[in-house]
């Protein structure tokens, strides 16, 4: 597929109207083979549902306010993004708050304190999931350590432990543990259990990641049981979509080879709530 089979002028025209232009500002700076992927993508998106969906969100918890006659004789570019995105009105009443708390009843709750028996019950039932090949680990890994003071993706952040692991490689150990417990239980050969771990990055972050487990083999474990993953599209709030944009501009060459260019869709800060 070329950009050249993807109507863009009315793609764009569809961001616009959205409040989302801004993600075509790097456009011209890609190649041709860029603009195809990243028209694709833009075009796979209903940018209005997001908008909609990120409005009845804030609109939930907001109190009941009267509705905002529309503007006339504004044009997309001349309104603010939180009219655009229905910011300024409210569709429905705030929830009342629940006025007494009861505990959850005693058939719902579950301990392994001073319970025994039934640690022991749920154990056997877990490593059998396990050795079952059941079980998958799933693992949040798409921030920057930028808070810790590192520029590495968070799970090579050491936290100082006393085996001076870092995140990932505290992580990859569990598992580890877990698939030997889970064999020497079923009698299995520990090479036949292995629990999937997905590891979801970010653009920035999936490189660096990568490497990191590829310079360390994957801390033991088998590279075809661990898969990497992007997270999807997400919102900016105002300050930080210029940067966002800016940043995935300048990793299009590196990110050329892996996937498509990601983007930022705008929210205004003002219009964020507590």
């Amino acid at each position: 597929m070329t950009a050249s089979t993807i109507d863009v002028s009315s793609l764009r025209a569809t961001y616009e109207a959205a409040g989302q232009g801004h993600v075509f500002k790097f456009w011209d700076q890609l190649s041709t083979e860029e603009q195809a992927a990243f028209a694709a993508q833009l075009e796979s998106i209903d940018v209005e549902r997001v908008n909609r969906i990120y409005r009845n969100a804030v609109a939930a918890e907001a109190p009941v306010t009267p509705l905002v006659e529309d503007v006339q004789g504004e044009t997309p570019e001349t309104l603010s993004a939180p009219h655009l995105l229905g910011l300024d009105r409210s569709r429905s009443p705030s929830p009342r708050p629940v006025e007494t708390v009861t505990p959850l009843p005693e058939s719902a709750c579950a301990s392994v304190l001073d319970n025994a028996e039934d640690e022991a019950r749920w154990r056997d039932i877990g490593l059998k999931a396990i050795a079952d090949g059941t079980v998958a680990v799933l693992l949040m890994a798409g921030g920057q350590g930028t808070r810790l003071g590192s520029s590495h993706p968070k799970g090579m952040y050491n936290i100082s432990l006393p085996s001076n692991r870092t995140l990932f490689q505290y992580q990859a150990a569990r598992i580890k543990s877990l698939e030997a417990l889970a064999a020497a239980k079923a009698g299995k050969n520990p090479q036949d259990v292995a629990i999937r771990w997905y590891v979801m990055t970010s653009g920035p972050t999936r490189p660096e990641t990568e490497a990191y487990f590829a310079k360390n083999s994957f801390f033991g474990l088998n590279p075809a049981n661990v898969v990497f993953f992007e997270q999807g599209e997400y919102l900016q709030s105002g300050e930080q979509w210029t940067a966002c944009s800016e940043r995935r501009a300048a990793s299009t060459e590196q990110r050329a080879a892996s996937g498509v260019p990601h983007f930022c869709l705008r929210v205004e800060t003002s219009a964020r709530t507590n």
